[in-house]
């Protein structure tokens, strides 16, 4: 998945993940941006928060639990915005308290998760060894 992150009141700074991201400041590590529709929250490289600032994070991060367990944590203190993308188009943005993988999170984490915190908040079908279809409006009529 294609995804954009940005602070409700700075619409114009986003930050992006097309797929895959290689972080550059940890050996190009790469992380590859998956829809995890068992995971409750939604969790990004440390990559996010370098793009779009220390505004809204909370100071102490935390060791994780689940996915990455004991890997370092980074929790959002207010809301963020999130939308995900193809290769054509986007969702409507969502509200969601997000989180970050801390800088150096090593082989553990190779994923960047969009949970259920976004994903709940969207209409999508899905079809056996099809990839995720978002809905809009131009879709109503074919579901009717």
């Amino acid at each position: 998945a294609r995804v954009g992150v940005r602070r409700p009141e700075e619409p114009e700074l986003v930050a992006l993940i097309n797929y895959n991201l290689y972080d550059r400041y940890d050996n190009h590590k790469k992380y590859e941006c998956v829809i995890d529709t068992g995971a409750p929250s939604t969790i990004f490289p440390f990559q996010i928060k370098r793009t779009l600032g220390d505004e809204g994070w909370n100071l102490r991060p935390i060791a994780g639990s689940g996915y990455g367990g004991g890997v370092t944590e980074i929790h959002a203190n207010k809301m963020f915005e999130v939308r995900l993308g193809d290769r054509r188009n986007w969702t409507k943005w969502v509200p969601a308290k997000i989180t970050v993988w801390d800088q150096k999170p090593g082989d553990e984490v190779e994923h960047a998760l969009i949970g259920n915190d976004v994903t709940d908040q969207l209409a999508y079908a899905h079809e056996p060894n099809r990839p995720i279809k978002f809905l809009d409006s131009t879709d109503e009529e074919k579901l009717t």
